[in-house]
């Protein structure tokens, strides 16, 4: 299938593929599935490359097909989890955090947020009470990444897959004894990334769990 961009926004070059497909092309309709699907494959890529980077598969170190096998699957929904995350975060960071973590994880990142000097989402005063159920899911999903390393500095772009992926582990500098103690070093909390009930996860805009998955 021949597409070529008709009306390219100004200054830039018209988009022009040469597509292989087993998929119909006989309607516009059909066509334009095509070029929906193959517009999709940066999304497949960071999936694996969360898969490779965020979740260190390659790393695991089984010596047999069947735990490898049972491992790549595992990681796979959390790498699918912690992509649907982090464009989450960017794209509707206004979402309550509850549609994506439990209450009590949602506590658990206030804790983090008490404990590392960071602002608490929600709270204006240090003797105010937090409602978890207001607070939003970009600030939940800032804190994550505090706990992957992430340093929120002026000129730091938003948090990454790596950076939560990092957090999720608990292999962050966060989680790690200072090299200048020998005393055992507190461990910072790892908020596990689980999925949640299918009628939450059918509301995440944009995104087709079976399809993600699948």
């Amino acid at each position: 299938m021949h597409a070529v961009e008709p009306s390219p926004p100004c200054g830039a070059e018209a988009l022009e593929w040469l597509l292989l497909t087993t998929l119909p092309v006989g309607s516009a309709d059909e066509a334009r599935r095509v070029l929906d699907l193959h517009a999709l494959r940066w999304r497949i890529e960071d999936w694996h490359r969360i898969l490779k980077s965020g979740c260190e598969i390659e790393k695991s170190g089984f010596r047999t097909a069947e735990r490898m096998k049972a491992a790549v699957t595992i990681n796979a929904v959390i790498a699918w989890r912690l992509a649907a995350l982090t464009l989450m975060g960017r794209d509707t960071p206004e979402l309550p955090a509850h549609r994506m973590f439990s209450a009590s994880k949602v506590a658990m990142l206030l804790d983090v947020a008490i404990a590392g000097g960071f602002p608490v989402p929600g709270r204006e005063r240090p003797e105010d009470s937090v409602d978890l159920e207001a607070v939003s899911l970009g600030p939940a999903l800032l804190l994550v990444a505090r706990l992957g390393g992430y340093l929120n500095r002026k000129n730091d772009g938003p948090p990454g897959h790596q950076t939560d992926g990092r957090a999720t582990r608990g292999s962050s500098p966060a989680h790690r004894p200072s090299s200048g103690s020998r005393k055992t070093a507190r461990r910072a909390p790892c908020v596990p990334i689980s999925p949640q009930t299918p009628e939450t996860v059918s509301q995440m805009p944009g995104i087709n769990p079976q399809a993600a998955i699948v």
